[in-house]
């Protein structure tokens, strides 16, 4: 017996088709187009024409129904993969992975958003994560309170009052450690960052670890001390000579 095996083309897939010659070919006598199955059940032409259209037809739609469950699965584990990369490692919350919360929180979207991104991180924490998140803040606040930033921040902010100068400060950790660290040290270098604007304020930051731990665990944060350094005699913000002797860039842009 001579068997041969030839592939077939269609819109949806291939199919083979297998013609078999000799004594006892079950399609003896329908020669033209005869199709024989896996249980050696021949079609004939019209029938072939339909037969085969009809199994691919269904084992396309099978294998389309498996790469959706397949795409879903890797969406679904990406999206978890993503939301796990917000999140510091169990039982830490120093400084990297802190500001590391912070930045990976960043998105294209507003200011809001971004502040929501990183309540949403916090909640996956555990409250002592929270709390140690709060804590940090609290000295990054200090340790940013010089009369020096507040300058700036008067500057850019035209005018900045107390409560304005705290707000300030959430604005400029919501930025990142990189442009928190150039800003400390050298405060009229912040006319350099792109994203300064006026206005440059963000209370919401500075509760954010308060909303996360009551959400999370139906109770108040508890109180972290937030002692501010005592600043001594500063100088006249309201002084533009002074100020622009200061500050050369910022009030080069500002005023």
């Amino acid at each position: 017996m001579l068997i041969r095996i030839t592939c077939r083309y269609t819109i949806l897939n291939w199919q083979q088709v297998i013609e078999v010659e000799g004594i006892g070919d079950p399609c003896a006598g329908n020669r033209e187009a005869s199709y024989v199955d896996q249980n050696n059940h021949c079609y004939p032409s019209q029938g072939f024409a339909r037969r085969p259209l009809r199994e691919i037809a269904h084992a396309g739609i099978m294998r389309a129904i498996s790469y959706a469950i397949l795409i879903s699965f890797v969406l679904v584990g990406s999206l978890a993969c993503s939301s796990k990369a917000l999140l510091p490692k169990e039982n830490e919350m120093d400084v990297s992975a802190f500001w590391s919360l912070i930045e990976n929180a960043r998105g294209d979207g507003e200011q809001a958003e971004h502040v929501e991104r990183v309540q949403e991180a916090l909640m996956q924490c555990t409250p002592d994560q929270i709390v140690a998140f709060d804590k940090l803040m609290s000295e990054l606040e200090a340790e940013s309170y010089t009369w020096e930033l507040w300058g700036a921040a008067y500057i850019v902010n035209g005018g900045c009052s107390d409560d304005g100068f705290d707000y300030f400060r959430g604005w400029l950790i919501l930025q990142g450690r990189d442009v928190f660290e150039v800003a400390i040290a050298e405060p009229d270098n912040l006319a350099d960052y792109p994203g300064l604007e006026e206005n440059a304020e963000c209370e919401d930051l500075l509760c954010v670890a308060s909303k996360a731990y009551q959400r999370l665990t139906g109770k108040e944060l508890p109180i972290v001390a937030r002692d501010m350094p005592d600043l001594g005699d500063g100088w006249d913000f309201d002084d533009e000579s002074e100020m622009t002797k200061r500050y050369p860039k910022l009030t080069a842009r500002f005023y």
